[in-house]
């Protein structure tokens, strides 16, 4: 009969996603690639950052103000 699935396709239809979302869901699977995809994309900037995604370098020193700082 035509639109009615059999008992296979539908354990197939209804598997499926189920399987792809705890495929997807295994964070094991991924985790060394998303780490070396996002050093890629965001180097380190200094070499004493240890951080997993390479946070942000520190801020640079302010210089000091024109004038010499308006002391008297």
């Amino acid at each position: 009969m035509l639109g009615i699935p059999s008992d296979f396709s539908m354990v197939l239809y209804l598997s499926f996603p189920v399987a792809m979302f705890w495929i997807s869901n295994q964070a094991e699977y991924f985790e060394e690639y998303v780490i070396k995809r996002k050093r890629e994309i965001y180097p380190p900037d200094d070499d004493r950052q240890v951080s997993v995604l390479g946070g942000p370098p520190p801020p640079p020193p302010r210089p000091p103000p024109p004038g010499g700082g308006g002391r008297c």
